[in-house]
């Protein structure tokens, strides 16, 4: 694994913002890394982005010669992340872009992104997948429009929280015809209060499963990810595919 921290090189402008980028590529990792924080770099520094940014370059069981990069900064006091798969590590011109445009989204008030995303992969559960990481963190109890608000900005499909209005954990996700939709532990009516975007209810409340039933739902039928109530505990958990072929799972605090 290389870590690498690029910032002005002799005779450039001092500015130039600092990017660090931690490299799990099997090949050229220095090279390569070079030229991906050199071309984080330029985006920010066009974009007036000083903080700096955090990348990562990993491999994805999804894409033979591939890499999928990651990248997390801040745009007006805002997190702000962006997660793609460059086809070629000779080209990463495309995850530029990419990055651009949620810097771009992250500055006004916000706007659902265009759905669908030809330019997203979009990764189902495969057979024998298993859970690799285990995430417990504090959920905000937020409304869905800012849960889906969050989910853009950081570049998720899907995103769990707590719903503001019930107070049982919830999910929002891409999908669908309006591309937003919004599933709950156990009620399934609209908000109350209108949203400034079309939102699909799933009509069904998230099923109670053990992890272990839960993770074989998720790959028997090759989901793009799992919400159920856990049986054990009573709360609501997220299951998604991971770019390495595996699974993460997302739990309450």
């Amino acid at each position: 694994m290389t870590s690498l921290s690029v910032s002005a090189e002799p005779g450039t402008d001092p500015a130039f913002p600092e990017v660090t980028v931690r490299s799990e590529l099997d090949v050229d990792s220095d090279e390569i890394a070079g030229t991906v924080a050199r071309a984080v770099g330029e985006v920010l520094q066009y974009r007036g982005i000083r903080g700096g940014a955090r990348v990562r370059l990993g491999r994805p069981a999804v894409v033979d010669g591939a890499a999928v990069i990651q990248a997390n900064l801040r745009v007006r006091d805002k997190a702000v992340r962006m997660q793609t798969v460059s086809e070629s590590l000779d080209c990463w011109e495309p995850a530029m872009k990419r990055l651009d445009r949620q810097i771009v989204r992250a500055w006004g008030p916000w706007q659902p992104r265009p759905w669908p995303d030809p330019s997203r992969i979009i990764l189902t559960a495969p057979d024998d997948a298993k859970i690799v990481r285990r995430k417990e963190v504090p959920l905000a109890r937020i409304t869905p429009w800012y849960a889906a608000e969050i989910m853009d900005a950081m570049d998720y499909n899907v995103h769990l929280f707590t719903d503001a209005e019930t107070g049982e954990e919830a999910v929002v996700f891409r999908a669908g015809p309006t591309g937003l939709r919004l599933s709950r532990q156990f009620h399934v009516r609209p908000p109350r209060e209108p949203g400034p975007d079309a939102l699909v209810v799933n009509s069904r409340p998230a099923p109670e499963l053990t992890e272990d039933d839960a993770l074989d739902r998720l790959c028997e039928h090759s989901l793009r990810f799992m919400f159920f109530t856990d049986a054990n505990t009573g709360r609501g958990k997220l299951l998604y595919p991971r770019y390495d072929g595996n699974i993460g799972l997302i739990a309450p605090e």
